[in-house]
C-alpha cells in the first residue's frame, strides 16, 4: 500500500508502470522521494551549510546561491565543483542496486551505492537552485552489445542529467558520481555502450 501511495505522487513514474520491472521502479520511486522530502528533515541543514561552503568556492562569494541567477558558465563552474565533491569526498559503498537508499546527510556521512551518492548530488544541485533534473535510470537485465554482436548482464545503475542554461537553450551535462575516473558529461564504457537503455525521469524540471 505503501508503494501505491508513494507512485500516485510521482505522475511521471506511472507511464513507466508498464514498462520497468517492479526493482526498478521502486527504487526510482524511493530516489526521487529522498530528494524532494529532504527539505522537511531537520538534517537538511547539513545539505544547506555545504552547498554554501562550495558556492563560495565556486563563486567567490560575490555572486547569487541561484543558479537561475547565474549564466552558463559559472552554473557549469558550480555544478562541477558539487559533482567532484560527492564522486570523490564521497566513499562508493558496492551494494545492491536499491538495496539501501540512504538520506542524502547520510550518505555524506558514511557513503553509499550509486542511488546513495545520485541522492546526495541531486540534493546538492537543487539546494543551489538547479532545477532542471533527470534521473537516468538502468534496469538490471540483459544487454545486447550490437558492436560486439553478444549479451551483456549488467546490475541496475543510475546517474543523473542537470539542464543548464546557455543562451535560453537547455544544455544537458551527465553526472555519475559513482564512477571515479569519469568527468563532468563522462559515463564508464560499459555503460556508455547501453545509453540508450536508460530511462529519464524528471526529478525537477521547471
Amino acid at each position: 500500500m505503501q508503494q501505491q501511495k508513494k507512485s500516485i505522487e510521482f505522475p511521471e513514474v506511472e507511464e513507466l508502470k508498464s514498462t520497468l520491472d517492479p526493482l526498478t521502479l521502486t527504487v526510482t520511486v524511493q530516489m526521487l522521494a529522498a530528494i524532494r522530502d529532504a527539505k522537511t528533515n531537520p538534517e537538511y541543514a547539513k545539505i544547506d551549510r555545504l552547498t554554501s561552503r562550495i558556492c563560495e568556492i565556486a563563486l567567490d562569494g560575490e555572486k547569487p546561491r541561484d543558479a537561475a541567477q547565474l549564466d552558463f558558465k559559472d552554473q557549469l563552474k558550480l555544478s562541477t565543483l558539487i559533482f567532484e565533491f560527492v564522486r570523490d569526498k564521497v566513499p562508493y559503498k558496492g551494494e545492491p542496486f536499491g538495496g539501501l537508499i540512504r538520506k542524502p546527510w547520510e550518505t555524506l556521512e558514511i557513503g553509499g551505492d550509486c542511488d546513495c551518492k545520485v541522492v546526495l548530488l541531486s540534493t546538492m544541485l537543487d539546494n543551489l537552485g538547479f532545477r532542471k533534473l533527470m534521473l537516468s535510470v538502468l534496469p538490471p537485465g540483459k544487454y545486447s552489445d550490437s558492436k560486439r554482436a553478444e549479451t551483456t548482464k549488467l546490475e541496475g545503475h543510475v546517474f543523473i542529467e542537470a539542464g543548464l542554461t546557455k543562451d535560453e537553450k537547455t544544455v544537458w551535462v551527465r553526472m555519475d558520481p559513482s564512477c571515479p575516473d569519469c568527468g563532468l558529461d563522462e559515463l564508464p564504457d560499459t555503460y556508455t555502450l547501453f545509453s540508450r537503455n536508460f530511462y529519464r525521469v524528471p526529478i525537477y524540471y521547471r
